[in-house]
């Protein structure tokens, strides 16, 4: 299988003193991001900007709306449950069980 193709991707990223992020966008070419990072520098809004570079990002990908980040989430959470309820029984059940009983809940606090 070959690896997915991935594209660099500048991130302006606008944060406060305590380092908490308020802006976050990105941009497909380094020119564009050194634009708007002189843009956004120029403002009052107290913010610390910096531009980074990352290339882990899927060139293209389309986001899942909210009402799908919600059925995905759902989804995720109800597999997690049914492989807790057939891990019963099983050899190696405590650390199976253990498992899906941890990430069970993280697509519904992540989604």
């Amino acid at each position: 299988m070959k690896p997915i193709p991935t594209k660099p991707v500048w991130y302006l990223i606008g944060r406060t003193n305590e380092e908490e992020i308020k802006v976050f966008e990105s941009f497909r070419a380094a020119d564009e991001a050194r634009v708007a990072l002189t843009q956004k520098s120029q403002d009052n809004s107290g913010l610390s900007y910096s531009v980074e570079e990352s290339e882990s990002v899927i060139p293209y990908r389309i986001l899942p709306t909210e009402k799908q980040r919600i059925a995905i989430g759902d989804f995720l959470h109800r597999a997690f449950v049914v492989l807790r309820h057939i891990s019963y029984g099983r050899e190696n059940f405590e650390a199976i069980e253990e498992l899906t009983d941890i990430l069970h809940n993280f697509p519904m606090e992540m989604f």
